[in-house]
């Protein structure tokens, strides 16, 4: 059983990846709770702006909820609604999922066909954690025929899907998407055809599209501020490194190659911002930098 935690707001989570998968609750959401927008929370630092406990015991769970199938996704929480993903190994359907954040309830839940292919025996079809704004939900999946883009609005209608092409890749797929302003951004770092992009939030329509040589890679982005400078979107895999796009336009501004090339490397953490640094790691087999 591998169980995972985080926090959002004055509350804590545990997703449990095994079958049955099952959200819990432990803490009540206020009001005033912190958004959880997207993978690792804000800007993919994992850190909240509220105290949050760090221990607990089966006492403290409030609710606890049965999800279908299974799932490494992590919950986004918009308001007093909650957003996850799973998936069914024996047939590849996907599921979004909608609860609500103070009891449990289920709001919604729509599901998603999807092709059962091959992939890491620790991955899952449902890795991508979704990230959430004030008008969409934005669910991504990938697969050998097709890399999914889709924004649902809160009550689960779909409001656009864009198609990216087909997702080569051993281990299967795992980089999420996220928001800046106006944009859905993601990774398409694969054993294919390799590109980062930028859809219009409202209507899904590519913005830019960067070409990459790259392979594999389970990167998330994040955003990078410089001082008295416009922002930056970091992306992270072993080939090119740390790369800073001008979300605007999709220029590059700075690349650093900073992985050793002696010998394969892959991606799977994803970046971070400390302060005025940009962290990034990718290691294989015992060699991590």
């Amino acid at each position: 059983m591998d169980r995972r935690q985080f926090s959002i707001g004055n509350c804590q989570w545990s997703i449990v990846n095994c079958l049955p998968l099952f959200l819990l609750l432990l803490f009540p959401i206020p009001l005033s709770a912190q958004e959880w927008t997207r993978f690792r929370g804000p800007n993919g630092s994992g850190v909240s702006s509220t105290i949050v406990p760090v221990r607990w015991t089966e006492k403290d769970v409030n609710w606890k909820v049965k999800l279908p199938g299974r799932g490494h996704s992590a919950p986004v929480l918009w308001g007093k609604r909650i957003f996850v993903t799973s998936g069914d190994d024996k047939t590849g359907l996907r599921h979004l999922v909608c609860l609500d954040a103070k009891g449990g309830k289920q709001l919604w839940k729509k599901d998603f066909p999807g092709p059962v292919t091959g992939k890491h025996e620790d991955n899952s079809f449902a890795s991508a954690t979704p990230a959430v704004d004030d008008r969409h939900v934005y669910v991504s999946w990938a697969n050998a025929k097709e890399y999914l883009v889709i924004a649902l609005d809160h009550a689960g209608k779909e409001v656009w899907r864009v198609d990216l092409g087909p997702f080569r890749s051993g281990h299967g797929f795992g980089a999420s998407p996220i928001v800046h302003e106006e944009l859905v951004i993601v990774a398409n770092d694969q054993d294919g055809v390799s590109f980062l992009a930028a859809l219009e939030r409202t209507s899904g329509k590519v913005r830019w599209k960067v070409p990459r040589q790259s392979k594999s890679s389970f990167a998330t982005p994040c955003v990078f501020q410089p001082k008295g400078k416009v922002a930056e979107v970091i992306f992270c895999c072993y080939e090119h490194g740390l790369t800073a796009i001008d979300p605007a336009t999709g220029r590059i501004n700075w690349e650093c190659d900073i992985f050793a090339k002696g010998h394969i490397e892959t991606t799977i953490a994803s970046p971070i911002v400390a302060g005025e640094f940009v962290l990034g790691t990718c290691g294989w087999l015992g060699v991590n930098y």
